[in-house]
């Protein structure tokens, strides 16, 4: 039954790969960042980062809004500037980019280019703004820098694997599921030499993930209730039973301890918990239909291709994404440090 949430994702995903002609789950994330330019103003600081965001989804690597160890970042020199005679009176610009893709964990620059810019404006800002537009993210230099960048991170991977994937069960081991997921869902697809260790490994981390949530929600909830078993007790108890999966071991202590807050609500207030506990209910009986409903799909799907390997397959990637969706939110909450300002000696 557990495996249910896994092949849920993954019918998800599959409609999202078919829709968008590529699968960005095994991507590698890249954080477009830029050190502070002299004599650049918002407006064109801004537009340059855009710039090095489009380079990162054009070449086939996940942006992230997250800080994370990769970066893609730049650097402008101005070559020359000059008036050109009006009317209108107009000013041109030649600038010098040099774009740098470096790990900042290891401080450490993995690919440099330098492409030309020109531009010409009204004005001094508006030149500097016009050169900034002409980079383009699909040039054959940057699909070139892009695409070696990615080799040698795949190679970095390669190398690391195995000792990820130990300090992965060591932080599983202390129950810091959170964080072994967010390793395991840093690997990236590419890295061959341990996919399907990897992919192993996920789904029983995260199987075990969902237990350890739902039981450490469940316990809070319990000790909540009991402090206050009145509407403002139940309120905070409902809230955190309602983040429990269904696929939890615990589920049927889940289902107990809301049959009690019901019946003790009743009581108490009859007409105000019912619309709360229906409230409740229509959301677990929709994901019931959901899962029974792509259960049905899927189970349609296998029967016509009976490839017991391809289902596998498929669990396990299921099991990478509900990984990524973790390490997504502990890096919100919890966001890794990284010290950004020694890319200057790049």
């Amino acid at each position: 039954m557990r495996k249910s949430i896994f092949v849920i994702l993954l019918f998800a995903l599959n409609i999202v790969r078919a829709q968008s002609g590529f699968d960005d789950m095994g991507r590698i994330t890249v954080y477009p960042m830029l050190p502070e330019i002299e004599n650049i103003t918002q407006e064109a600081r801004k537009l340059l980062l855009t710039r090095l965001q489009n380079i990162i989804t054009e070449n086939g690597i996940a942006d992230s809004e997250q800080p994370v160890r990769f970066v893609l970042t730049a650097r402008i020199n101005t070559l020359s500037q000059d008036v050109v005679a009006g009317p209108p009176l107009q000013f041109s610009k030649k600038l010098e980019l040099l774009l740098l893709f470096g790990d900042v964990e290891h401080d450490k620059a993995y690919e440099t280019i330098t492409i030309n810019l020109s531009g010409i404006g009204k004005s001094e800002e508006m030149a500097y703004i016009n050169a900034i537009k002409n980079i383009n993210p699909t040039n054959i230099k940057i699909t070139s820098f892009m695409q070696r960048s990615k080799e040698k991170v795949i190679a970095y991977y390669e190398t690391k694997c195995s000792d990820m994937m130990a300090n992965a069960r060591r932080l599983a081991s202390q129950e810091k599921y959170e964080e072994a997921l967010t390793i395991i869902a840093s690997i990236p697809d590419g890295c061959s030499a341990c996919m399907h260790e990897r992919d192993k490994l996920a789904e029983t981390l995260y199987a075990k993930y969902i237990n350890h949530h739902g039981k450490r929600l469940f316990l809070s909830a319990k000790a909540a209730w009991a402090e206050s078993p009145d509407n403002t007790g139940a309120e905070r108890a409902v809230a955190m039973l309602s983040q429990i999966s269904a696929e939890a071991d615990c589920i049927d202590d889940v289902t107990s301890l809301m049959k009690e807050i019901t019946n003790k609500m009743k009581d108490d207030d009859e007409r105000r918990w019912q619309y709360e506990m229906q409230q409740y209910n229509d959301r677990v009986e929709k994901e019931r239909q959901e899962r029974q409903a792509e259960a049905d799909r899927e189970e349609r799907h296998w029967k016509k291709e009976m490839q017991n390997d391809i289902e596998r397959e498929r669990t396990n990637r299921a099991a990478i994404r509900a990984c990524r969706d973790v390490a997504i939110r502990q890096s919100r909450y919890f966001p890794v440090k990284f010290t950004y300002h020694r890319i200057r000696n790049w």
